[in-house]
Formats: C-alpha cells, structure tokens, sequence
C-alpha cells in the first residue's frame, strides 16, 4: 500500500512550459510524457462511491493496472489517501486479486463484484517530471484530456505534485515556487469526483446556509480547532468552483460565510494559538472579505427585486425601486472580475496559508510546552466558556429592559454574527433540540438587521429620485421599518429569555 500525499493546482491560463519553471528552482531529475486511459467503474447503486472508495484501470504504453484508492482527507489542495496497485492483462479489474484486509467493515464485496460496470473515463496527456527539491524528492506532471461520460465530457488541465520522500513543508514550496509562474488554484476534486458529477449529472449547488461543524465530544481544543477550519475550508471551495460551473450568486454568499467562520475561528482560539502567528492569514481573509464586500449590495438588490414585484400596483413607489435597482445593478462586478479573484496571486497565498496552517507548519514548533498541553484538553471543558464569553457580551449590548432602535440594532450586526458563528464552530457538542431553540430568534434577529440593512441602503441610495417620489418612498420605509423593529424585538426579548443550552 501507498499513500499519495499530493498537492492539486489547476490551471487556467499557461504561457510558460513547465520544464523551464521546474528547472528555475529545482533539479529536474528525469522526465518522460505518456498517454493515459483510464476507466473508472463501480456498481448502479454507487456502492463504492458510497463507502468513498475509488476503483479505475490504466492503460500506458500497453500495460494495465488496477487501483483502488481508499477513504482519505483533502487539507486546501493536499490529497492523503491510501492506494493499492495490482497489474492486470484483461479490460476489466479483478477485486478478489487484492488483500481482503483493506476493504471496510460492512462493505458487500460479492456484491460488488457482480455490479461491477465501467462509469466514466480519464484520457489525457502526462508529462512527468521527477525533482529534487533541498532534501525532498517529488514528482510533478501536467495533466492535459478531458474526463468522458456518455456523450459529454470536460477538460483536464492540471499539475499535480506528488511526495515521493522528504518532507510536506517542501511539497508546499515547490508548489508556491509554481504557482508564481501561472494562474492556478488550489483542486480539491478528484478526477473521480468529478467524472462521478458528470456522469451522474449531478453538478455542484450552493448550499441553503453555512451549517455548523460536526465536533465531537471526545475532541481535543486543537482538534476542534483544526475541524473548524476544515469545515470552513471546505465550504470555501465548494462554492468557489460551484460559482465558477454556475455563476450562482448564492454561491458566493456562501464563500464568504465560510471566509467569516474560518476568520472567527482563528480569533477563536486565539487564547490556545496566539493569534500573532496567524496574522498573515487574518491579513489576507481582511483583504479578500473586502473584495467580497459588494455581495451584501447583491444581497440588497435581491430583496429590491422582491419587493418590486409586491408593488406593481403602486406605480410611483414601483418606478423609484426600478430607478434605485437599474443604477445600482449597473456598477455590480461582471462575472470575469469575480473569476479573476479566484486565481489572484493574494488569493492562491492565502489557500496555501490555509493548508499550512491546518498541517500545523507554521506554529506547531513555535508553541511553548504549556501551550502544547493546553491544545490537548478536551474541548468540552473550554466551549462553554467561550459560548458564555459571547453571550454576555450580546446580552449587554442588547439588554431585556431597552428598546433598540435600527441604527443600533444595525451596529451590532456583525457582533450578532460572530457570537452565532461561535454557536457554528462549537454548538454540536451540545444537546441538539435545547441548541436550535435557542438560536432560533437569534438568527431571526439577524435576519431582521440584514431588512433593516436593506431600508438604510435604500435611503442612501434615494437622492436621485424626484422629491415627490422621495416622499412617497420615505413614508414606505418608515412603515417597514416600524414593521420589522416591531418583529425583532418579540425575537430578541424572547431570545433573552432562553436558557443558553451550554449551561
């Protein structure tokens, strides 16, 4: 058995060949370009895809192989995962050749082995390069073919950089070293994954809300660390390839939810990680957020739209809210811009960042020992704490016995935001049913600040209209304001006086 350890780029654009930017940095050792076919198979139920294991036969230079890659992880654009190899002289692969100790328990191998039929298939061209690079040894190839599943199909156009022997750090380093020199980001999806979306039809969707990160009880403060940010990351690059396939704006809602948990989760646990080690990659998600911020317009926008269509038969209140709708969707980035960002030089360094970061490499050795042991506590004796430590501070701002007013209520939406996103990264470690109940009117709350958000960018945005149609717009809003506040505050009293499920 071998486990790969390999970092995905996929690339966009490539003017530079790839000998000349390995030969730049490292010592080309050997290289060689072949054709590969591969076919990838499973059962009509996706049995193998069920327990996350890959089964494909390779054809090169008229040898075959069959493989099975088994469950792994993927940490940003770094794939783990055990895999066997066998060779084999007919088309189809043989499972009963491989050791029986590697499949999971439960998995129906007879089954299987009956079901059996080709999927999808991989044909592309490989150029390889083995490297040494200071005292590690890897293997770089270029990928360029396309994934084919009945009559449709999609490219490949990819490097992946494979640890051969050395050490991780230095596969992150040659893979900086070459994505200086395209435009790249960071794969988390297999050939596999991939070709199973396309044979199946089943391409990505942006995800209804953030959901919350599976913690377990048993955990350690460092592990719920390193699953938070996993999560996080995930989500990231979900939606960041979901938005690219689909140019779904709910996507990148999404992207930057997940941007905002990974930086709370950071400032999290800022009392077991220091947060000066982090600080680059604080940096970097400020910056990137930033870019992001004309989403909430698109957000703003949206609801506009909804309303219009409620007041047709109001045409000066309908033709103010087309006036404010027509201007501001004309100053939205198009498409190409948002595409841009994703293989932004900023953006590649922060994703490497990520990776880095959840390997432990750039604080890991810099911890002093109470540090380290603090990290192995069990999480569940310090969530609580930092559940409480939020709560109080909202409960504060927002105390039972004063009447908040919109403005106020709209200055405590990004405090609102991150004690929920505390609820997101630690809340599953908590009775589920006594968990939703009390963040119910919570995220009501914040849902009524975003409304309120709306009205406020609306009368920022009004001073183009006529002063009658201003008129008849202002008295609109005092009324939907005067709606909402009245809503917020059932949600808010109601919320004060919850027992928080963490006690």
């Amino acid at each position: 058995m071998d486990t790969e350890i390999e970092i995905k780029l996929l690339l966009s654009a490539s003017e530079k060949p790839l000998s000349d930017v390995l030969a730049d940095f490292c010592q080309v050792l050997s290289s060689d370009k072949k054709q590969l076919k591969n076919t990838y198979y499973d059962t009509p139920e996706r049995t193998l895809r069920y327990y996350d294991i890959g089964l494909r036969t390779r054809w090169v230079d008229g040898a075959g192989e069959q493989t099975i890659k088994l469950s792994g992880k993927v940490v940003g654009g770094m794939h783990q995962r055990p895999e066997f190899n066998l060779p084999i002289t007919h088309d189809e692969p043989n499972l009963t050749q491989f050791d029986s100790k590697i499949w999971p328990e439960g998995f129906p191998f007879g089954a299987v082995c009956l079901q059996l039929a080709p999927l999808f298939s991989t044909d592309f061209e490989r150029q390889k390069f083995q490297i040494q690079y200071e005292n590690t040894q890897a293997e770089v190839v270029l990928d360029q073919g396309y994934i084919s599943a009945a009559c449709r199909q999609q490219p490949i156009y990819e490097i992946e950089i494979e640890l051969v022997d050395g050490k991780v750090e230095d596969l992150f380093a040659i893979a900086k070293h070459i994505a200086a020199q395209y435009q790249v980001r960071l794969g988390s999806q297999s050939k596999a994954e991939r070709g199973y979306r396309l044979a199946d039809q089943n391409p990505l969707t942006a995800y209804q809300s953030l959901g919350s990160v599976p913690l377990e009880r048993k955990m350690t403060v460092v592990d719920s660390h390193l699953a938070c940010l996993t999560y996080g990351l995930k989500t990231l690059q979900h939606h960041e390839q979901c938005y690219l396939q689909t140019g779904d704006i709910v996507a990148l809602y999404r992207v930057r939810d997940a941007l905002a948990l990974i930086r709370h989760t950071l400032w999290l646990f800022k009392g077991f990680i220091p947060k000066s080690l982090s600080q680059a990659l604080h940096d970097d998600l400020k910056w990137l957020l930033g870019e992001l911020k004309w989403v909430d317009a698109f957000f703003h926008l949206n609801i506009l739209v909804e309303y219009q269509g409620r007041q047709k038969k109001k045409k000066e209140l309908w033709q103010a809210l087309e006036t404010i709708l027509n201007e501001e969707q004309s100053q939205l980035p198009q498409r190409e811009t948002v595409e841009a960002l994703f293989v932004d030089k900023r953006y590649t360094r922060l994703m490497f960042g990520l990776g880095e970061w959840l390997l432990g490499i750039p604080w890991k050795d810099t911890l002093s020992p109470l540090e380290k042991d603090t990290l192995v506590q069990p999480i569940i004796l310090e969530a609580s704490a930092l559940l409480e430590r939020d709560w109080r501070e909202i409960s504060k701002l927002l105390p039972e016995e004063e009447t908040i007013e919109a403005e106020k209520y709209i200055g405590q939406q990004g405090l609102l935001r991150r004690n929920l996103l505390t609820g997101a990264c630690l809340g599953e470690l908590f009775e589920p049913e006594e968990r939703l109940e009390f963040r119910a009117p919570w995220m009501d709350l914040l849902q009524g600040i975003d409304e309120l958000a709306t009205y406020a960018y609306l009368q920022e945005k009004q001073t183009s209209l006529a002063p009658q149609t201003q008129t008849v717009l202002q008295s609109w809003l005092a009324r939907k304001i005067e709606s909402v506040l009245l809503a917020m505050e059932q949600s808010r009293l109601s919320g004060l006086k919850l027992e928080p499920y963490w006690r």
